[in-house]
């Protein structure tokens, strides 16, 4: 699995939840073998915060090859432990079944589509989860 990890300065009162190592430790344990392309972004809106957005894309004439595309965003210190908890039980979770129904089907699979999207946020204390 080929990797490319982008990661900004955090702003000061915030701190990343999400750790690269972890991510990469279920993504290969669930069979995800694909280009992975990881940005961490600091969040100017702390009462929504995305924990994960990814996008799946297809190989064209400029990439060869098919790669997921993730971001998340910093959280306010006040938040940490409650967006640490929803991303390890449920958008974690969610997001590696996500992958692996795209990852399945067979090249030539009308079910796979350019710029497939995932989505996790943290708004106002709530998880929400939108699938494109």
């Amino acid at each position: 699995m080929n990797w490319t990890v982008e990661k900004a300065k955090v702003a000061k009162g915030q701190s990343y939840v999400l750790k690269t190592s972890d991510l990469q430790a279920v993504l290969t344990n669930a069979g995800i073998t694909c280009a992975v392309h990881l940005i961490y972004r600091s969040s100017h809106h702390p009462q929504d915060v995305t924990l994960l957005d990814c996008h799946y894309w297809l190989p064209n004439a400029r990439v060869p090859h098919e790669r997921f595309y993730i971001s998340t965003t910093s959280v306010a210190f006040e938040n940490r432990k409650l967006a640490a908890d929803l991303l390890q039980t449920q958008a974690i979770p969610a997001l590696i079944k996500w992958m692996q129904e795209i990852v399945r089907q067979p090249e030539n699979s009308t079910a796979v589509r350019h710029n497939m999207e995932f989505r996790a946020r943290l708004v106002d204390g709530h998880l929400s989860m939108v699938l494109y």
